[in-house]
């Protein structure tokens, strides 16, 4: 029974220095409710803080992603313009190559003409004076379509050169 006892003694020995050790670990650690209100307090401002980083964060990347979205659609239109006018540049071309070979088909007959004074003999050719106000007539019509014509191909050249420099 003495052992009995000698153990119950130093298990409440151990149980009893046990006891002793805990008060003083806590008593490093321990603070009082006000120091542990404010630690938390201080923990949720710090933690709202984040959080507004984070939404601040956020709504940048949302403006930053704005604005290239943006960027990418003026390229796409700018691209689609060019597109347009290059269009625009090759149907003025084609304009241009017509009216320039109708000039010269005209340019050639004026050659002919000339050469042979073919209007002073169309004109001069006339029997009666109605028929030589007719033939007049006809070789002003002529006149007037080879200035026309003339004027509509500088028109063209001048508006495919402005779309050219417009393009670059």
């Amino acid at each position: 029974m003495i052992n009995k006892i000698n153990k119950a003694i130093a298990l409440l020995l151990v149980v009893s220095s046990f006891l002793l050790a805990i008060p003083t670990a806590m008593a490093d650690t321990a603070e009082t409710l006000g120091e542990l209100k404010a630690e938390y307090q201080a923990k949720l401002d710090e933690q709202a803080k984040n959080e507004q980083m984070t939404e601040e964060a956020k709504a940048q990347i949302a403006r930053n992603e704005a604005l290239i979205d943006d960027a990418e659609q003026k390229i796409h239109e700018a691209e689609g313009e060019m597109e347009v006018a290059q269009q625009n540049i090759d149907a003025s071309n084609e304009r241009i190559a017509g009216l320039t070979e109708e000039a010269n088909n005209v340019l050639l007959y004026l050659q002919q003409m000339q050469s042979q004074n073919a209007y002073v003999e169309y004109v001069s050719g006339a029997t009666t004076i109605t028929e030589m106000i007719t033939r007049i007539a006809a070789v002003e019509q002529i006149s007037d379509h080879i200035q026309t014509t003339m004027k509509n191909l500088e028109e063209e050249i001048k508006r495919n050169e402005e779309l050219k420099v417009e393009l670059t």
